[in-house]
């Protein structure tokens, strides 16, 4: 935000969406709730981080519809919960498709999983964390915040690593899925496959929107 620009408050159509949003997050809890103590596990973390997921939406949803009159400005809210909804639902992804393998402990490849985590965890972070910084609000600052180039180049490489990364690692553990069906573990391992996809491409228009946002002036 430059000059004297002030943004507008959120639109009639915005709120009902995010009024849409919060109510099917708050349908999603209770299921959750149940999957994550009744499937969790010792070294299982990517559930318990789709109920932070869920926290943060539900924190940033309530938040802009009790103050949609006001405009929208980058605060410390908006900041937090849409920063935090981007590494939990990342951080989820990633944590589904390593666990899928995992369960199906499909020999010899444990030490490329273990690769492909660490990889993807740091990568995500580090453009995680140069969005954040570069896109935190500074008044008077082109494009009112801090460095709207590492804004850039902390998005990019979010939905770089996103799109060619985890969607690599997603598409080849899909074309191993089929291989075990008498597996005692084919069949959550087919449903964990289903819900990192159905995530990815959630994922993939949230960092599209972001990316969007980020190269406009």
């Amino acid at each position: 935000m430059s000059g004297s620009y002030m943004p507008n408050p959120p639109s009639t159509s915005t709120i009902n969406l995010t009024i849409a949003d919060l109510t099917i997050y708050a349908v999603l809890l209770f299921p959750m709730l149940r999957i994550t103590w009744k499937h969790g596990k010792s070294g299982m973390v990517c559930w318990p981080v789709f109920l932070s997921f869920l926290a943060l939406r539900y924190v940033s949803d309530a938040y802009l519809i009790a103050n949609r009159h006001k405009p929208q400005i980058p605060n410390p809210v908006i900041i937090m919960t849409n920063t935090g909804s981007i590494v939990c639902l990342s951080l989820i992804i990633v944590g589904i498709i390593y666990e899928r393998n995992v369960i199906l402990s499909l020999p010899p490849r444990r030490w490329t999983e273990k690769v492909m985590l660490a990889v993807t965890h740091l990568t995500l972070t580090t453009g995680i964390t140069l969005a954040t910084y570069g896109g935190s609000p500074k008044q008077g600052a082109p494009g009112g915040v801090i460095s709207k180039h590492l804004n850039q180049i902390g998005t990019y490489l979010m939905l770089f690593v996103m799109l060619f990364g985890v969607g690599w690692w997603l598409w080849n553990t899909g074309k191993r899925a089929m291989s075990p069906m008498t597996h005692p573990n084919f069949k959550p391992a087919r449903w964990l496959l289903l819900a990192g996809c159905a995530a990815f491409h959630s994922q993939l228009v949230r960092l599209g929107h972001t990316v969007t946002y980020s190269s406009t002036p």
